[in-house]
């Protein structure tokens, strides 16, 4: 009976050190899915906390205590609204040649040689 009691409490410390090496590993795993939870938080409302902050209207009144200089205050000329007019073609001048148009035509497809 002696051995048998040793045994069981054998089995017993066993089982207890099994359930608390469980009972860690639950505690463990519990606190890092709660760290992952708490930074997916933290980024979703620094996310929203971003966009917020970029929505914002500016005013446009300008305070007294701008300055302003005269070059940045100038709006820049736009090169789209100069309209670009072509020079006039070039007139050709023809010489006055005599009365005989087809002896003209004739010489020059003798010196042509046709």
């Amino acid at each position: 009976m002696r051995g048998f009691k040793l045994v069981a409490i054998a089995i017993a410390a066993l089982i207890a050190l099994i359930l608390g090496i469980e009972a860690v590993g639950f505690i463990f795993h519990l606190v890092a899915y709660l760290a992952v939870a708490a930074l997916v938080a933290g980024g979703v409302y620094v996310a929203f906390k971003l966009g917020r902050a970029s929505n914002r209207q500016v005013s446009k009144k300008t305070k007294d205590s701008e300055v302003q200089d005269s070059y940045t205050a100038r709006p820049l000329p736009r090169a789209d609204v100069q309209q670009y007019t072509p020079p006039a073609p070039p007139t050709v001048t023809r010489p006055v040649t005599g009365p005989n148009i087809d002896d003209e035509l004739a010489k020059l497809k003798r010196e042509m040689g046709s």
